[in-house]
């Protein structure tokens, strides 16, 4: 039987990576600092496997995606670091069985693979939102496999249910998992924001991460869609994927930082799996 050892949320912003930053970094020193405790936190756990769950591969609007290749390698060449790779072996038995339980919900997922990339023009490399935290957790842990799996713009009732079926492919794979959500809060956070500035960034960016400590995460997921579409953020949809992995299951989350440099906010986050729930508890 398999088991979900612990989960967590990370930030993605490239500039956080010393090689790009440059310097520029040390205005998230907070940010650094709590991913480089989360890596340290998923080396003590030493998991065979870490699902990472992102915003920023190939997005469909009506299904989720999943990487299908036996190798997954990425880069920073976007943000002119080319020579800044990292490479994966992709864990095929985990990603078939998430496959079979998503069709038995009727979740559409999309497999990237050959024909699909070649079809779309897909980009074949890892997204930054995988890389940025898959670039601090390989600092502290050498040897594990990944699942790649980016979000799609499906209702968040169809993700939760996802997530779910994730942990049910997770509870038949005898190794031990993680699963990693990457995911920024507010954009616009400050006037001089890229996506233009909203009073109503801070306030998400609060009662997300006030609800985050208190393990409310249905709460999360019912959040008003205007607040959302006013906060400019791009992480809620992986973070809900993570929810639904984490239905059966005893949390204790601990937000290890938080701030808002560069007009966006960055979260890091623990979300312990202390044991299986009672059947019929909820959050």
């Amino acid at each position: 039987m398999g088991t979900l050892l612990s989960s967590y949320i990370f930030p993605h912003p490239p500039i956080i990576v010393p090689e790009i930053g440059r310097g520029e970094e040390r205005g998230a020193a907070n940010t650094i600092e709590g991913c480089q405790r989360a890596a340290k936190d998923i080396k003590d756990n030493n998991p065979d496997t870490i699902v990472v769950i992102t915003p920023h591969g190939p997005a469909f609007r009506d299904a989720v995606s999943i990487s299908v290749q036996e190798r997954l390698n990425g880069s920073f060449k976007n943000f002119r670091h080319p020579d800044v790779r990292l490479q994966f072996e992709n864990d095929l038995e985990l990603v078939e069985r998430i496959l079979r339980y998503s069709r038995e919900q009727g979740i559409m997922v999309a497999e990237l693979g050959p024909k699909l990339i070649a079809r779309f023009g897909i980009e074949t490399e890892l997204d930054h939102g995988a890389m940025v935290p898959l670039y601090y957790i390989a600092k502290e842990l050498s040897s594990f496999k990944i699942v790649h799996v980016c979000m799609g713009f499906l209702s968040f009732d169809e993700l939760f249910k996802f997530g779910n079926a994730i942990a049910r492919a997770i509870a038949e794979v005898d190794r031990g998992f993680v699963v990693v959500a990457s995911g920024d809060l507010s954009h616009r956070l400050t006037h001089d924001a890229p996506c233009g500035y909203s009073k109503r960034g801070k306030e998400f960016d609060d009662l997300f991460v006030g609800l985050l400590n208190e393990g409310k995460f249905d709460s999360i997921i019912s959040l008003e869609e205007d607040l959302i579409e006013e906060a400019g953020e791009c992480g809620l949809r992986p973070f809900t994927i993570m929810f639904g992995c984490l239905k059966d299951y005893i949390i204790k989350p601990e937000v290890f930082s938080y701030e808002g440099p560069f007009a966006v906010g960055y979260c890091v986050a623990k979300l312990e799996v202390k044991g299986r729930k009672i059947e019929g508890e909820c959050y």
